[in-house]
């Protein structure tokens, strides 16, 4: 969880900020983990933010936040904000304890350990496709070649290794659609979910209002239509129909 506390940045008001701290401590037994705080500055010299940091006992924080790995941004994520995620996952592709595994443990790391480490971001943010194409090669390349990561050696198309098992497949999961899927429990949260939450107030507040949910702001729709004058059924079917996303999510 986290707590932000804000103040202006002078020996007095932190002085303030750092006896309130300590008092919450002494009746709760609760303390603060510097090695998971930081504290932020604006608008003052590093010598007095390095001298204020000293009298907090917390490092100097940057710009974005981040919760488990997370940048806590408003914006759309980039492909570089998910480096991190790239890096766990390559790490633990790299780990001597994946060099000698065989296909079949190969395949059970990917599907409950690697996919599963990419969960978390999905529930929250809109992947970018290159972080989704770069995840996908990563795994297909250690499923098939192992920890040296080679780009030949595939076996079976990948289309066929994400098919489910009881259509014949090991059932590795298809990791646009299940980060889709993970978005539409936002949708399923601020129509039947709890009005108590944060999140939910929020969305209604400022972005739904009093207007029909499918009709506000935080649902973008838009149908495509094919000005093609010759196109048949099956291109059709293709360039045809109804998109949607989650507006603040992608702006």
């Amino acid at each position: 969880m986290i707590f932000s506390f804000f103040c202006h940045a002078d020996i007095t008001s932190i002085s303030i900020l750092k006896s309130a701290l300590d008092l919450f401590s002494s009746f709760s037994g609760l303390t603060i983990n510097p090695t998971k705080s930081s504290v932020f500055f604006s608008g003052i010299d590093h010598s007095s933010e390095l001298l204020y940091s000293s009298f907090l006992g917390v490092g100097i924080g940057s710009l974005p936040i981040k919760h488990f790995g997370v940048s806590l941004i408003s914006t759309r994520l980039k492909a570089a904000d998910c480096n991190l995620l790239l890096e766990k996952i390559t790490a633990r592709i790299h780990h001597r304890s994946s060099r000698s595994l065989s296909y079949i443990g190969r395949l059970v790391l990917i599907k409950y350990v690697l996919v599963s480490t990419q969960l978390y971001w999905s529930g929250i943010f809109i992947l970018p496709q290159k972080v989704i194409n770069d995840l996908t090669a990563l795994l297909r390349r250690f499923l098939w070649t192992g920890s040296d990561l080679k780009k030949i050696g595939a076996r079976v198309k990948w289309c066929n290794v994400r098919k489910p098992i009881t259509n014949g497949g090991p059932g590795l999961p298809n990791l646009e659609a299940a980060n889709t899927d993970a978005i539409l429990k936002h949708i399923w949260e601020l129509r039947t979910g709890n009005n108590q939450r944060i999140w939910i107030i929020w969305c209604k507040t400022y972005l739904i209002k009093d207007q029909c949910f499918w009709h506000s702001p935080i649902m973008l729709m838009e149908l495509k239509e094919d000005t093609t004058a010759e196109t048949t059924c099956e291109e059709t079917n293709q360039t045809q129909g109804w998109q949607w996303c989650i507006h603040p999510l992608l702006v």
